[in-house]
């Protein structure tokens, strides 16, 4: 256990414990304790591991579209007008399937987690949970909707803390026995070990590279495996014009002005879904060990997820774990310019040449995203779904030298079933949530 945390939750020493004792001490060396006036710090292994070990496929389209004109006037023998301009238009969609360690990459203890009981107070528990708070707008930020803008302002009948049928708060989901999602727990609760993510991890055995740097493999149990499809839609459009009057005012004295102006605006939306399979790899038949192992010096580790991961059973979509993300993105450059210059020929070999110029630049960026949690989603059984029905198998690897036993199919979110389903991307409120999209959600990706 670590020094100087407290842990009186049984199911919590659990989760912590159950490594490989010669493992464990191999990747944990703590050569980063130290002794203090008030005891011992926390060990601080330098010992690097693949913290997000990711096999990942994207599908890439793209399409280009482009004009060019020109025009010219020659209104006098001595005047030339020309007119140029261009217009181009790229759309890239891009999807990345992809499946990973995230377990590794989490870290959901809880200092009142280590220490929860029975009795312990529902707004306690509720808050070891992704939470809802609704709220009215105001001149700095924006509304919240919980579900009463729709189901009124009382809470669900039987529920604690929800006041959306359709979309219970994570711990009235877990722990009410009238919700399709409750699951007994002698603390009330229920799911919430199976969160905690890296330090459950069971570390079963594990080697280091010739330096002792970085753990070159790993053999892990009780490992939170995520599977998802991460789409961005870019548009980025490009205008340019410019305009140029050549004149001789008489045979020593001629004059070039030119205006130009251009723009490129992207616009980006981006989807995400993600499956989670919690606590994977218990070391049976069909849920074996994940192995990671990169010895060898090939051109890209061996990744064994120790499952047929191809499996609509061996994946689900995690109520407050799994997340839908939608976002929005802008970013708009713009250059405009305007220039004159004179010539006068003194004579043959002499000649005065002067002018003036401005330019302008302008830059503006804008991030919308959900104001509330990515993870507060409704579950697939509360939108009366499953895995199967909204998921595909993703053949990863094709043509690639690929370590003999790495995992090469998965199954991963559909995102357009996704959307048709629950319509996540609708900027709005419906029955299932709050899905509206606000600048206020990152303001601080806001610029001009």
């Amino acid at each position: 256990m670590i020094p100087g945390v407290n842990i009186t939750n049984a199911a919590v020493c659990s989760a912590l414990t159950g490594s490989d004792p010669t493992a464990y001490a191999l990747v944990n060396n703590p050569t980063s304790a130290t002794v203090v006036g008030s005891g011992i710090t926390a060990p601080g292994p330098l010992t690097r591991i693949p913290a997000l070990a990711t096999l990942n496929q994207q599908d890439l389209s793209q399409k280009r579209t482009g004009l060019t004109g020109a025009l010219q006037w020659r209104p006098t023998s001595r005047t030339t007008v020309s007119l140029d301009w261009v217009y181009s238009e790229l759309e890239q969609n891009s999807t990345n399937y992809q499946v990973q360690t995230v377990g590794l990459n989490r870290n959901n203890t809880a200092a009142n987690f280590n220490t929860i009981t029975a009795g312990s107070s529902a707004a306690t528990k509720r808050g070891l949970y992704a939470t809802c708070t609704a709220r009215a707008a105001t001149a700095i930020l924006d509304a919240i909707d919980c579900g009463q803008a729709l189901n009124g302002g009382a809470l669900v009948p039987g529920m604690g803390f929800s006041y959306n049928p359709h979309n219970l708060e994570p711990y009235d989901y877990y722990n009410n026995p009238a919700s399709v999602g409750y699951v007994a727990n002698a603390t009330g609760t229920a799911m919430r070990t199976e969160f905690i993510g890296r330090p459950s991890v069971k570390l079963i055995d594990a080697k280091l590279s010739p330096s002792g740097a970085n753990a070159d493999y790993l053999k892990l149990g009780n490992v939170d495996l995520r599977s998802a499809a991460d789409a961005a839609f870019f548009t980025t459009y490009f205008r340019q014009t410019s305009l140029r009057l050549d004149h001789e005012f008489n045979d020593n004295l001629s004059m070039t002005a030119i205006y130009g102006k251009s723009s490129s605006n992207n616009k980006t939306q981006g989807l995400l879904a993600d499956f989670i399979r919690l606590d994977s790899g218990q070391g049976v038949a069909g849920n074996d060990y994940l192995v990671y192992d990169e010895r060898g010096d090939g051109d890209m580790p061996l990744l064994n997820l120790g499952f047929d991961a191809t499996q609509a059973g061996g994946w689900d979509f995690v109520k407050g774990y799994s997340a839908l993300r939608h976002f929005q993105r802008y970013t708009r450059n713009d250059y405009e310019t305007a220039r004159v210059d004179f010539k006068y020929e003194i004579d043959n070999s002499t000649a005065v040449r002067f002018g003036l110029s401005q330019r302008k630049y302008g830059f503006a960026t804008s991030e919308y995203r959900r104001l509330t949690g990515e993870t507060l989603n409704p579950s697939l059984k509360e939108a009366g779904s499953n895995v199967a029905s909204v998921s595909k198998v993703i053949n990863w690897g094709t043509g690639l030298d690929v370590p003999t036993g790495t995992t090469t199919a998965f199954l991963a979110p559909d995102l357009q079933k996704m959307v048709d389903l629950i319509g996540f991307d609708c900027n709005c409120v419906n029955k299932y949530g709050d899905w509206r999209l606000s600048y206020l959600a990152s303001a601080a990706n806001r610029y001009s």
